[in-house]
């Protein structure tokens, strides 16, 4: 019992020798931290700024001053005008790119991170010398550090983002949010407080755990903004932007509209021409309206998506226009009443070609056409004798009407293209050693798809002078008889070339009728 007692005599004497030890190896220590702090805040007395606030907590103006801690702190006590006035630095201080109340945007800053963790120990149950040394020396700390990485989202007072170290530094990812009043941000990374200058130049400030968490940490970061992005700019920017491309899509508006009215009113004034054209005109005589109306109507046998009305023609005119051709114009109807014209080329009464109103150029007429009145169409297309060795030589321009004829009656097969009458040029004739003609060529025009459009013929001759095949651009590698039909028949190829050869043979023969030199 007695050593009992004397144990715990010695124990406590022991432990106030320790203590005693201890304050007398602090005292210059906190003497000099005392003496320290109050230099700086001597020094840092004058280093005061004047900051925006948020009206809706108090003034909206506040002075701060440097405290002995490095700290910005409120001086409620020191005015502001007074401040302004001593020429002391403010808001372009040392505390420059302050943000203004209400800023919105984007901040990344990069810099440094120091800190260590400390286990925390609590206190023991029975005091002795082992437990108070270890209670006074505290856990083991453990340092880290480095490269640190910080974007932060503002939002007025509210303030959230991300930070992250460099690998092997020890700091982790992880997420920040918090508030921010001026250039002060008050955040919380998990259940660390971070106390901190934000501006747009740099984030600074401190760092300590919070509540009773058994490893604390304490930091300090110290990071210089690297990007700086103003929602307000933004959108700003975006908004004269959008302002710009309104005014120029205004403005091709009102040029459009403007070229619209221009084309408008010149469909109308050819409309009116047009107009006054066909009231020029004399009325056509019943021959010339009934050649109209049947050709027309053998015509749209070949339209594929129009029904011609029979017997609508009406209004015909009739005018004689260069070249000895006679012009026709007349009205008509379609699919039960859909209103339309149509103007024919009309030669020794003969229809060479139609031109309707919804479809440009004048094109060769499908079909069968009789002839109402005049003579009969020419069955030769050259002189007698001049497609023969004994003959006249003819020269390239004499092969034009040639060519003309075997495009017009071939087209009448065609589907989809109509053949522009007349459109041949650039004839050029291929020969021969013995002078004799092997091959004629041509460009003519078309129209295709309500546009016209350019292609060339070229007629390959037989060695007695008559059409051995025609070949066309579209297909140069096939040579056909004329008026070939063989994708919508079942005739024969050799019995088809025969027969077309036959026919044609007229026009390169003297005589339709002999059998010699053909």
């Amino acid at each position: 019992m007695f050593g009992h007692r004397e144990a715990v005599g010695i124990g406590g004497m022991k432990l106030w020798t320790v203590a005693a030890v201890c304050m007398a190896a602090t005292a210059p220590l906190i003497l000099a931290t005392n003496s320290a702090s109050q230099q700086r805040a001597e020094t840092s007395a004058a280093q005061c700024r004047v900051q925006e606030m948020d009206p809706r907590r108090g003034p909206a103006r506040q002075t701060f001053c440097l405290g002995a801690n490095g700290q910005w702190q409120a001086r409620p006590d020191i005015p502001v005008q007074s401040v302004g006035a001593a020429g002391t630095p403010s808001a372009s201080g040392p505390m420059g790119g302050e943000l203004p109340y209400g800023w919105r945007g984007q901040i990344s800053y990069s810099g440094t991170q120091q800190g260590y963790s400390q286990r925390q120990q609590r206190a023991p149950r029975r005091l002795t010398l082992g437990t108070a040394l270890e209670a006074l020396a505290g856990g083991e700390r453990e340092e880290f550090g480095g490269p640190y990485q910080l974007q932060l989202t503002i939002d007025g007072d509210a303030v959230s983002g991300t930070y992250s170290g460099a690998p092997g530094s020890g700091i982790r990812p992880g997420r920040i949010a918090g508030t921010r009043n001026g250039s002060r941000c008050r955040l919380f990374a998990d259940d660390i407080l971070i106390e901190a200058e934000c501006t747009a130049d740099r984030f600074v400030g401190n760092g300590r755990s919070q509540g009773n968490s058994r490893v604390s940490q304490t930091l300090r970061i110290d990071a210089r903004a690297t990007d700086v992005v103003d929602a307000a700019e933004e959108e700003r920017q975006a908004a004269e932007a959008a302002a710009q491309d309104a005014a120029q899509a205004a403005d091709e508006l009102a040029q459009a509209e403007v070229e619209r009215a221009a084309a408008e009113a010149g469909r109308a004034a050819a409309a009116a021409a047009e107009r006054a054209r066909i009231a020029s005109m004399p009325a056509a005589s019943s021959a010339q309206t009934a050649l109209l109306e049947r050709t027309v109507r053998q015509d749209a046998q070949a339209w594929r998506l129009n029904r011609y009305d029979a017997g609508s023609m009406s209004n015909v005119r009739a005018s004689s226009i260069a070249g000895g051709l006679t012009l026709l114009r007349g009205d008509y109807t379609y699919n039960g009443g859909s209103r339309g014209w149509v103007e024919a080329r009309v030669t020794g009464g003969r229809v060479e070609c139609l031109g309707y109103w919804d479809v440009g150029g004048c094109a060769l007429p499908r079909g069968t056409v009789a002839v109402a009145s005049g003579p009969a169409a020419p069955t030769r297309a050259v002189p007698p004798g001049a497609g023969r060795s004994g003959g006249r030589r003819l020269a390239s321009a004499d092969y034009i009407p040639i060519l003309d004829r075997i495009i017009t009656t071939d087209a009448q097969s065609w589907h989809y293209n109509r053949y522009l009458t007349g459109s041949v040029t650039n004839p050029s004739v291929t020969r021969d050693s013995q002078d004799s003609v092997t091959s004629v060529r041509g460009d003519y025009r078309y129209i295709t798809f309500g546009a016209e459009a350019e292609g060339w013929i070229e007629v390959r001759m037989s060695p007695v002078g008559s059409v051995s095949c025609i070949k066309y651009h579209d297909y140069p590698d096939q040579c056909r008889a004329i008026g070939d039909t063989t994708r919508f028949t079942r005739e024969s190829n050799e019995a088809r070339s025969q027969r077309e050869t036959d026919n044609w043979n007229r026009f390169w023969c003297p005589d339709p009728g002999s059998t010699s030199g053909c």
